[in-house]
């Protein structure tokens, strides 16, 4: 008990001694201090952007059973990939009748920009989503009205999301009103979707039955061959090796696409990976990547050692002052053990209000952070059971990395040198300071290069000539079918404004052709089709848009 007491003394000595030095030497605590801070909160924005890339698609109750269905094609590459996003349409039913390790399987396919209509009122919605009744089975989707079993037995039926709901309706209940898309069909509402998290590779706005996908696109159930394509995803049941089923599935691959002359292999794909592992086509959203992730953690782990790096300086230049303090306490009879503990609660008691100040640097500059990388991430992250020990060891780790130096130097010192005020005097001393500036100095450097670099790079993308005119020009969707079988009266009269210098029809826009055909071309060495992208354009499109033809 008397030791315990004497600790518990000891400690509050040292914290006395520790906040006196706080307050009298205010400038330098005010400079290792702002560095650590600064340190600190670039460390914690970056990790919780990591934590929140590795969280995609994992609010999902069974992600770890969760797969996506890939087509694997060796010998097509496009886009610097030989797999797809996309399967076949039969893949899903197959599935579920041939391999009762599959728990449930469902189709979905999406499309952008569609127009959706309430009575006088017009919405566009980007993520449409035709998807199998199955698909609630399978993902966490949760309906705040309506029955998901039921909600998507009748092909008229249509589930919207809670912010579209509230886009449309307000706050009236919007189940059985009558939507109507592109001017076509009636879809009665007969659920509302909780909006989906925003970590997730999909989102959806409105979804309907799969069947009226077929039915637009004129899709037979039961074709194999190219052209027919949606994704496909599947549960697997508890204790199922993927590794064991993805060999069972190259017997359907070859059975399936041999006949259609198709070298393709079916292949899971866990759908936690979807978002920094995966670089296939036809993915539904643009993904994340694991490397820029290593990178940017990288770069948060430099400027926490460069704060550190700044507090050691720091302290070794004071350390002939403090010198003189370790000094009297050894000759009083101080262990070195003792004076190593002091110092060392000094830095971390430094490092814990650096920290509390960090949270605050962080909070106000996370806006601006998940505007810059287009992401929601929250300080509720921080506070979750999993980022706690993180926190703790952050805490610990720079408080000893840059406080140890400095209490090795003025702990081990010999008495007689401290109180001469010596104590750094020495070629080693100023070898160890120097190395320390020149890797803070080299870090900072090669820091700055970057940034410039990187800076540089967006201003040519922003100022790059990219072949065609982009300023000035109106894109005018024509959704109308008797629209566009009369475009060229539609030009004519945009022609007739005297502000409208050209008008031009395409299927696609210069910079999103995403149709391609592939042909034979001559003294192909092994037979194969060259790819190319095509786009159907009018007699202007080349003089609207100043492409320059070689």
């Amino acid at each position: 008990i008397l030791t315990a007491k004497w600790r518990l003394s000891m400690l509050k000595n040292y914290g006395k001694i520790a906040w006196r030095n706080l307050r009298r030497h205010k400038g330098y605590s005010l400079i290792n201090i702002s560095g650590l801070v600064l340190g600190l909160a670039c460390f914690i924005l970056v990790s919780l952007y990591v934590q929140y890339e590795f969280s995609y698609d994992k609010y999902h109750e069974r992600y770890d059973r969760i797969f996506r269905i890939i087509n694997h094609q060796p010998e097509k590459n496009y886009m610097n990939s030989d797999s797809f996003a996309w399967t076949q349409g039969p893949l899903a039913p197959t599935l579920m009748d041939r391999y009762p390790e599959i728990e449930s399987a469902a189709r979905m396919n999406m499309l952008d920009n569609q127009l959706i209509v309430y009575g006088k009122d017009s919405f566009l919605v980007d993520d449409f989503y035709f998807v199998d009744p199955e698909i609630f089975n399978i993902f966490s989707l949760e309906l705040l009205h309506g029955n998901p079993e039921t909600a998507l037995i009748n092909p008229n039926s249509i589930i919207i999301s809670e912010a579209t709901a509230r886009r449309i309706f307000g706050r009236r209940n919007p189940i059985g009103k009558i939507l109507k898309h592109e001017n076509s069909s009636d879809l009665i509402v007969t659920g509302v979707l909780r909006n989906i998290p925003q970590n997730s590779h999909f989102r959806m706005e409105i979804i309907v039955p799969f069947i009226n996908f077929m039915e637009i696109q004129e899709m037979d159930a039961d074709r194999w061959t190219p052209g027919w394509y949606c994704y496909t995803y599947c549960l697997l049941k508890e204790g199922v090796d993927p590794d064991v089923l993805e060999d069972k599935l190259i017997a359907l691959s070859a059975e399936v696409f041999k006949k259609n002359n198709i070298e393709s292999r079916l292949v899971l794909q866990p759908i936690e990976k979807i978002h920094l592992h995966s670089n296939i086509n036809g993915e539904i959203s643009a993904n994340g990547n694991i490397k820029y992730v290593y990178l940017f953690s990288s770069i948060a782990f430099l400027i926490l050692i460069i704060a550190c790096i700044n507090y050691m300086n720091l302290g070794t230049a004071r350390s002939f002052q403090r010198g003189r303090e370790a000094g009297i306490r050894k000759v009083v009879g101080a262990q070195k053990s003792q004076l190593m503990k002091q110092f060392l609660g000094e830095s971390i008691l430094l490092t814990v209000i650096s920290f509390i100040l960090s949270i605050g640097v962080v909070g106000i500059v996370l806006p601006l952070f998940n505007a810059f990388f287009e992401r929601e991430i929250t300080m509720i992250l921080l506070g979750g059971l999993k980022f706690l020990p993180i926190l703790l060891t952050l805490i610990l780790f720079t408080g000893i990395i840059s406080g140890v130096y400095p209490a090795f130097i003025i702990s081990y010192s010999k008495p007689i040198v401290s109180l001469r005020g010596s104590l750094i005097q020495g070629s080693k001393g100023f070898a160890a300071r120097s190395i320390l500036v020149v890797f803070q100095f080299a870090i900072s450097i090669v820091l700055i290069i970057s940034t410039q670099v990187v800076k540089n790079q967006l201003i040519f993308i922003q100022n790059k000539d990219v072949g065609y005119t982009k300023d000035q020009i109106l894109i005018l969707r024509l959704r109308d079918r008797e629209l566009m079988r009369n475009i060229d009266t539609v030009k004519t009269e945009l022609l007739k404004n005297s502000q409208v210098l050209a008008v031009s029809g395409s299927n696609y826009l210069p910079n999103n052709i995403t149709s391609f055909n592939r042909f034979p071309w001559p003294n192909s060495p092994d037979g194969s089709l060259l790819t190319i992208y095509t786009a159907y354009v009018d007699q202007n499109f080349i003089d609207l848009y100043g492409l320059k033809l070689v």
